[in-house]
Formats: structure tokens, sequence, C-alpha cells
């Protein structure tokens, strides 16, 4: 006979305890039965704290929901502040015709944000300072690049507080050219790159201060490199994942405003 989630009676030292395991449905109905005969007020609290816990699993998830979605104060028409992030970041070889293989590595990022708000429309450009690069094996490489970039970036909301946002990358290598052979350290051959980022922007403006949390992919479209494979030119492109936060300091005052009262512990009377 198929088990199926059921309450069950334990035996335990001089009484009864009611429980929850897999047993036949027969069974499980029958000693359902049994214990409400014999003991209904201890089963029907039983009932009752299990329901009382469900309700308190619920009343968190609301609260962490509200928290993203309804916690948020209204954006201004224009927004600027401070941008701290990690990445992880790869060089592809396009069509390799080498034996060369790229690994990731994990780089940071920092910088500032401007924002421009009409409606559900956001316009976000950036002026970011980026570390990017891989590791390559046979023979083992070190590639670190270096870039002053600014991402340009076109965000609609459709619940508030999520944005979704697409849009070009420029960067410009500070480290174009350089090359430790002791090392084996590499930067970029190229001056300039480009490249198109998507992502996510999620706003918890009242909830953590002003605080928001950027996920982003940005697939280069530039060949970073001027090496060759014999005759065969290579591709070498950047790819870089992003984890950043960014914090609206142009909204601080207002947002002190509306919440900083309730925050101070001593109020004057």
């Amino acid at each position: 006979m198929p088990a199926s989630l059921g309450i069950y009676i334990l035996k335990k030292g001089k009484g009864w305890k009611l429980g929850i395991d897999n047993l036949p449905n027969c069974r499980q109905c029958l000693l359902f039965l049994l214990y409400f005969c014999t003991r209904p007020f201890k089963g029907l609290a039983l009932i009752k704290e299990k329901i009382d816990c469900m309700k308190r699993f619920l009343l968190g998830f609301s609260l962490l929901g509200s928290v993203v979605t309804y916690g948020q104060i209204t954006p201004t028409f224009f927004q600027y502040g401070p941008k701290i992030g990690v990445q992880m970041t790869k060089v592809q070889i396009i069509d390799n015709p080498t034996e060369i293989e790229s690994s990731n590595r994990f780089r940071l990022q920092g910088g500032i944000f401007t924002r421009f708000n009409v409606g559900k429309f956001s316009l976000q450009p950036e002026f970011v300072y980026d570390q990017k690069g891989g590791r390559f094996t046979t023979p083992a490489q070190t590639h670190n690049y270096s870039y002053l970039t600014t991402p340009v970036l076109l965000g609609y909301t459709p619940i508030k507080g999520v944005y979704f946002e697409a849009g070009p990358e420029f960067g410009w290598a500070l480290n174009a050219g350089k090359v430790n052979e002791t090392t084996s350290v590499y930067g970029p051959e190229r001056n300039r790159d480009m490249g198109i980022t998507v992502g996510t922007r999620i706003n918890m403006l009242d909830a953590f201060s002003l605080v928001s949390l950027n996920i982003r992919y940005t697939q280069g479209l530039e060949n970073t490199t001027m090496r060759f494979s014999n005759t065969t030119p290579l591709d070498f492109r950047n790819r870089t994942l992003q984890l950043s936060v960014t914090y609206t300091f142009s909204e601080y005052y207002k947002w002190w405003r509306k919440q900083g009262n309730k925050l101070t512990p001593f109020k004057k009377k």
C-alpha cells in the first residue's frame, strides 16, 4: 500500500505522543480518529500549534516582500552616489585555434553613478574603475586589464523597486600594452573596449539606507589583443558577471526626513 504524509501516535514513556510521518493511508486515518476520540483537547492544541507556525512563516515572507517592493522612497528625477562591487571575469578566445584554455578570475570595481528617472523608466550613466581579465593555461599567463568604463543603461520597472536594465558599456584601457615577462602578467593590447550589459537592479531604499543591489552580465564586443597564432589573428574578448551595490547619496536628506525621527532613540519632548 502506498505511503503518504500523515499523523502517527508514538508510545513514549508512560504517555502517548502525536507526530507526523510517512504511513499507509488506512492506518493513518484510524490512528488519527483514535487519538482524537481519547485525547481531543491535546489533538486540537497540536493542530493550533501547527497553524500558528504556518501563520508566522507567511507573515515573515510577506514582510520580506513588502520591504523590497513597497518600502522605497519615490525616486526623484536626478540621483547620484557611489558604487562598489565584485565581478567574475574571463578572457574568451573566439574560435580558438590554439590549445590555450581560459579560466575565471575575481576582480573589483568601484566608481560613481548618476540616474535620471521618468515614470517607469530610468537612464543610468556611470563612471567606473573596472578590473577585468583572466588566466590562461598552456602557457600559464595572467591577464590583468584595468579600464575606466562608462556604462549607459536604460532601465524599466515592471514592479516597484525592481528594474531591468540594458545598454552599451564603453571602456578605456589604463594599462594597455603593459607586460611583465618575469611574472607572465599582461595588460590589454588595445586602448579601447566596448560591450553590451544586461541585468537587474533592486532598490531597497527605506529598508537598507538607500542601498540598491545590482546584478549584471557584460559581454565584450571588441578584440583586446593583436596576437597571432602562426598566421591566424587571435580574438580575445572580455566576459564579466558583476555583483555590486550603490548608495543613493542624493536621496539621503529625503530619506532622513521620512525615517530619521523613528530611528532616533532620544527625542526631545
